[in-house]
């Protein structure tokens, strides 16, 4: 469904912006203004309902649905629907930096600050649904990672675009495939529970058997599903939030490193030493002398 221009096709993401239940700042039917785009944009609905027109041409957004534009397209609606959209460049061009750089909202049209569209999506519908909770958990994932706002996420936001556009477009059979997939979609809600469990307790001792049994599944089928949604093994998940845990620690508490060894669930210190290390390329101490809020040495 990608034309030949695929073949340079090398995203850069501009800005990620995400509404939800919690963080929604307009009632139900607002109008949103007609503006002029000016990026590439992929909108993911997460929820809700609502009226999108794009380009004159009116349809409903409900979760699921997929919106994808060009610069130059002229888009309105009302409000009622969740969304996450991702703002993106066809490829990098540095004679661009001060667009991507830009503080002005995606959504005030600016022709100064437009991207030219060379036609990547020309053949390609501006509205796809999918239920495929994939999908939805890469448009978070591009989120996520685009707030942290770290060296190398770019290498990080190009990949989850690339399969998700792959998803959408590429392999459309391969999507309607997983969407079917009953052990994706009927476990979806009770992995994301057992994530949510595993970030509450992580000061816990938490052994898959027990996570499996909360989930009411064999140990096997807890850990290939718990992969295929959250990204990683349960087991690379617990040591990745406690390592987030110790670094948050660290850096915002005077706490002793015993202490946050133990918060986070690690009662032997050498061994925490030795994982703290193996995963942030340098020991406890060292890490809150360069990066804690004073520089004060604190004792083990």
């Amino acid at each position: 469904m990608i034309n030949d221009n695929q073949s340079i096709f090398n995203p850069y993401i501009i800005e990620v912006y995400c509404i939800n239940e919690k963080n929604v700042p307009y009632p139900v039917e607002t109008h949103f203004e007609e503006r002029v785009v000016k990026f590439y944009e992929l909108e993911l609905i997460t929820g809700g309902n609502g009226t999108i027109i794009t380009n004159g041409e009116t349809a409903k957004a409900s979760k699921g649905d997929v919106f994808l534009r060009e610069p130059g397209t002229i888009v309105e609606g009302y409000s009622g629907y969740y969304f996450i959209v991702i703002m993106f460049d066809a490829f990098y061009d540095i004679s661009r930096k001060g667009i991507y750089a830009s503080s002005s909202p995606y959504w005030i049209t600016n022709e100064k600050e437009m991207l030219s569209n060379i036609g990547f999506f020309k053949d390609v519908p501006y509205k796809l649904t999918t239920f495929n909770y994939e999908i939805e958990y890469l448009f978070k994932s591009v989120f996520n990672e685009f707030i942290k706002n770290q060296q190398n996420c770019q290498l990080i936001l190009k990949a989850h675009l690339m399969n998700i556009l792959n998803l959408l477009l590429v392999s459309p059979e391969n999507t309607i495939k997983r969407i079917n997939t009953r052990s994706f979609e009927n476990n979806y809600e009770i992995i994301k529970s057992s994530k949510k469990y595993i970030d509450n307790n992580l000061h816990k001792d938490l052994t898959l058997l027990d996570l499996a049994e909360r989930c009411g599944v064999s140990k096997n089928f807890y850990c290939k599903i718990f992969k295929s949604i959250i990204g990683l093994s349960p087991f690379d998940y617990i040591i990745q939030s406690r390592m987030n845990t110790a670094k948050r620690l660290l850096t915002t508490t005077n706490m002793k490193i015993s202490d946050i060894s133990i918060m986070c669930g690690i009662n032997n210190i050498t061994y925490f030493h030795k994982l703290f290390k193996k995963h942030v390329n340098m020991t406890p101490a060292n890490f809150r002398e360069r990066f804690g809020f004073t520089k004060a040495k604190y004792k083990l």
